[in-house]
């Protein structure tokens, strides 16, 4: 299970409206492709709470996640605003509390999720 509690800071990142942000969450593996996700729900806030709880099925020890962090409102709504990925060694199996930089086009940014 994997909870998303909030991102913050968001007012940092450029280009971001924070009209409608959401994050979506997936698992990346050796072969770097994407594989089980989900999204959390479209909030309405440059400081978005969701407290979602999700379950990644499947998800193979060692795998990465990798969040994404979208506007909706963004006329290209598949393009994200900003990432961060969590290296599987940090979460399993003893899980993972706490906040993540958010990266913008490869800088680190004042926002975290």
């Amino acid at each position: 299970e994997i909870t998303v509690v909030g991102a913050f800071g968001l007012k940092d990142l450029k280009n971001f409206t924070g009209d409608s942000p959401f994050c979506r969450c997936e698992t990346r593996g050796d072969n770097k492709r994407a594989g089980a996700s989900f999204e959390t729900d479209v909030a309405s806030s440059f400081e978005p709470v969701w407290h979602e709880t999700h379950l990644i099925d499947p998800y193979v020890p060692g795998d990465d996640l990798e969040f994404a962090l979208f506007d909706r409102k963004v006329q290209r709504s598949h393009k994200y605003e900003a990432t961060v990925r969590l290296p599987g060694d940090l979460f399993h199996p003893h899980g993972f509390e706490g906040e993540l930089p958010l990266n913008q086009k490869g800088k680190e940014t004042n926002a975290t999720l």
